[in-house]
């Protein structure tokens, strides 16, 4: 498939808490409900989910401001 002509948005729960703007998740990923993404206060601090992870319920990732990939 062309991604030129087709946008595979990832799914991520309502009821899922995403603090700052430096957090990008890709196609097909799934965020589930009660997950944390928190990148503190830095500049530099980043979270960055590849495509097609799956970050289950509960889970808490915070950068302290670092930076976390997954996938």
């Amino acid at each position: 498939m062309n991604k030129k002509y087709h946008v595979f948005p990832p799914t991520i729960s309502k009821k899922a808490s995403i603090n700052g703007t430096r957090v990008k998740v890709g196609a097909f990923s799934i965020v589930e409900n009660y997950v944390l993404l928190d990148c503190g206060t830095s500049e530099e601090s980043k979270i960055l989910i590849g495509q097609r992870c799956k970050i289950k319920q509960g889970a808490v990732l915070r950068t302290y401001d670092g930076r976390i990939e997954i996938g």
